[in-house]
């Protein structure tokens, strides 16, 4: 096999990691088994009538608000002004996956003539399975899910009555490899 045809099948291989990766910010979002045990709020994103779209961790969510971290800031956002939105409840590692899927149609090389048919099946089996691990942790939600949005907020039952806004912290970002600030 030549050096242009390697190139190629290479060239395949990363096209397909591009098709699924997690949604949200990758460096914020927990693991599936850090968020059995984490006091953060999931990431939630709404869309906005008007066309602009609001993310950050859900704080709260009560009949007619939600309370996100935006940025810095901590935003209400009014039922009146959401359109739809998605929960990214966890980072379910797709990534990782079609990284995988790469390294697996590479290896297709040692195959000689049978790539023809092994490097497409290793493209179309892992991007499939990228694509199914990305959806995971995404829930989307429409304008009667409101409530239930509650379950993925840092404070499920609402924010507490005289409850200082302000003393509030957004979670801290942490680099991929990187261990979490110790509590």
């Amino acid at each position: 096999m030549s050096g242009r045809n390697h190139g190629s099948l290479a060239a395949l291989a990363l096209l397909a990691t591009a098709c699924a990766t997690s949604p949200g910010p990758v460096t914020w979002l927990p693991t599936g088994t850090e968020t059995q045990t984490s006091a953060f709020g999931a990431w939630v994103e709404v869309l906005r009538v008007g066309g602009d779209t609001v993310g950050g961790e859900l704080i709260a969510a009560s009949r007619d608000t939600l309370w996100i971290f935006h940025g810095p800031r901590l935003m209400p956002v009014s039922h009146q002004d959401v359109t739809s939105g998605r929960v990214i409840g966890w980072n379910a590692g797709a990534s990782e996956v079609l990284g995988l899927t790469v390294l697996g149609t590479l290896s297709t090389i040692s195959n000689g003539v049978f790539l023809i048919g092994t490097a497409p099946l290793w493209m179309i089996t892992g991007g499939i399975a990228g694509q199914t691990q990305a959806a995971k942790p995404v829930l989307p939600f429409a304008i009667e899910d409101w409530t239930r949005l509650a379950l993925w907020a840092r404070f499920p039952q609402g924010l507490p009555r005289g409850f200082p806004l302000d003393s509030l912290k957004p979670k801290p970002t942490v680099g991929r490899g990187a261990r979490p600030p110790a509590r």
